[in-house]
C-alpha cells in the first residue's frame, strides 16, 4: 500500500472551521458539528 504524506494548509483549517461553524447553526447542535470535525480529521489521518 502507498503511503502519502497530507499536508493541512491554513486555507484547509480555516475552511475546516467554516463546516463547523455552518454545521453548528445549522443543526443547532455542538454534538453534531463536533462529530463531523473528528470525521473530516480522522479521514485525513488515515
Amino acid at each position: 500500500m502507498t503511503k502519502y504524506d497530507v499536508v493541512v494548509t491554513d486555507p484547509a483549517v480555516e475552511d475546516i472551521v467554516d463546516i463547523v461553524g455552518y454545521l453548528q447553526r445549522l443543526t443547532k447542535s455542538n454534538d453534531t458539528a463536533d462529530q463531523y470535525m473528528m470525521g473530516i480529521l480522522d479521514i485525513i489521518k488515515s
